[in-house]
């Protein structure tokens, strides 16, 4: 716990860079992909040198390295106030055996830590027919024991779909409800490297599957940024979607104004029990730091007379923190604390 307060962390990453996962033939592609112009190691270069803070680390062997299991545990449960995690697997396929952040590996990290990390299992729909998607979603479940499932609709090259796709994407949730699993999570925004934007990154192809299936709960990663007027406007309006903050802590220290406005958005338009932290650990390793840069955040009172934002409050930072995403997960806080030994 953080403060007394319970972190069930919503995005974490096992990844897996070396030669084990990418594909010899199309190495120089997958560098490209993860630390060349645009990409995600590039970010992880550039915002600790530009951060007067300190606060933001990077691992440098991002682009070449294979995350241990222990080596996550570690800096999630023994160096930070984590006490529960979400695993999540990101299903781009193009350079890789397994996905960008492997299917196998986020499952090997639930297995080392069953009473604290759920595992998100993925499909994807451009490298893989509509039946075997729908037979790896059966296998994920029954015998992975996936309780989630992570979406994301384009890769390295122009290949896409959209979540309002009726043949295509229609029978994937369809699986997913018949398997019990009720999350469905997007990447939405945020493009890696030199992928093409496009209106499969913004959350218009959403508004229908939340209509047509008003029990599952679709979650929009990163508020949508940068298309995050938008996508909060769309999620205020269909009540099973629900907004993750993963992904945009790290930019506070150096563009807080930015970041602070994008929650505040959030927190006005769709109220504080649908907004979820996420520390996009592993990728920002240290896991602790981005906990104490969310627990900081607060809307000066010039912000809230301004625009409207609320005060953040110990109830509101709470639910951020994780009784929102543990109220969508069917986690009862009180029994897992007591069970974790945490108080």
């Amino acid at each position: 716990m953080h403060d007394g307060m319970f972190i069930f962390d919503n995005a974490i990453h096992a990844y897996d860079n070396s030669s084990i996962n990418v594909l010899e033939s199309d190495r120089a592609a997958a560098d490209h992909f993860t630390v060349g112009p645009g990409s995600v190691g590039q970010t992880l270069a550039v915002f600790p040198q530009l951060d007067r803070s300190g606060r933001l680390e990077s691992d440098p062997d991002f682009g070449h390295k294979r995350l241990g299991v222990d080596e996550a545990l570690k800096l999630l449960f023994e160096d930070s106030d984590t006490d529960m995690a979400m695993a999540q697997t990101v299903p781009i396929k193009d350079f890789w055996k397994d996905f960008l952040y492997p299917l196998q590996l986020n499952y090997e990290l639930k297995q080392a830590a069953p009473d604290r990390i759920l595992f998100c299992g993925a499909v994807d729909p451009t490298t893989m027919t509509t039946k075997e998607c729908l037979a790896s979603m059966e296998h994920q479940v029954r015998e992975l024991g996936a309780t989630s499932f992570k979406f994301y609709q384009s890769g390295a090259d122009e290949q896409h779909w959209m979540a309002d796709d009726r043949e295509v994407a229609y029978p994937i949730f369809e699986k997913a409800l018949e398997l019990g699993v009720t999350c469905l999570q997007f990447h939405k925004g945020f493009a890696f490297s030199q992928q093409i934007m496009g209106p499969w990154l913004r959350c218009e192809d959403l508004q229908r599957p939340a209509r047509d299936f008003p029990e599952a709960t679709f979650v929009i990663h990163h508020l949508g940024w940068p298309y995050e007027d938008a996508s909060i406007q769309i999620a205020s309006r269909f009540p099973n979607m629900v907004m993750s903050y993963a992904g945009l802590i790290q930019f506070y220290p150096l563009m807080p104004d930015l970041t602070l406005h994008a929650l505040g958005k959030a927190l006005l338009f769709l109220g504080p029990d649908r907004v979820l932290y996420g520390s996009e650990g592993f990728v920002w390793p240290n896991v602790q730091s981005t906990i104490e840069m969310f627990n900081e955040m607060q809307f000066s009172d010039e912000m809230q007379d301004r625009w409207g934002y609320p005060e953040i409050t110990r109830d509101i930072r709470e639910k951020l923190f994780g009784r929102n995403f543990a109220r969508i997960m069917g986690v009862d806080i009180d029994a897992k604390s007591k069970l974790l030994g945490v108080s």
